[in-house]
């Protein structure tokens, strides 16, 4: 998608749907995609059957300050203004199986700072 659309050739490691919250409540559907040095994040489209993402932002992993919540599969990420943004990861099939991947190759990654929480 990325590469395609606009045109990044920087090959994402893992993607996955997750549930935007602001203030305890669901806000958006996103798509997050992580690469060797950064975070892409892509709103949802939704037109008739199809789905389509629209790149919002692009960050660089070393400027990032990531906690993870294994529990709720969930990620929280400082956005702007200081708020922290959380992300819990989508149901589907493969749910395990990208969570398994998301939280590996941010474990590995360049992050500022990176946390595991249990609430």
């Amino acid at each position: 998608m990325i590469k395609s659309k606009y045109n990044i050739y920087e090959p994402l490691l893992v993607e996955g749907l997750f549930v935007v919250f602001s203030d305890n409540k669901a806000e958006s559907i996103v798509k997050l995609g992580v690469s060797n040095t950064s975070l892409f994040i892509a709103s949802t489209l939704l037109s008739g059957t199809n789905i389509d993402y629209n790149l919002t932002s692009i960050k660089p992993l070393s400027s990032l300050n990531i906690q993870i919540i294994s529990y709720g599969m969930k990620l929280f990420k400082d956005g702007p203004n200081k708020k922290e943004n959380m992300y819990q990861l989508c149901t589907s099939k493969n749910q395990m199986k990208v969570w398994d991947k998301i939280v590996s190759c941010l474990s590995t990654s360049p992050l500022k700072k990176l946390q595991y929480r249990t609430t």
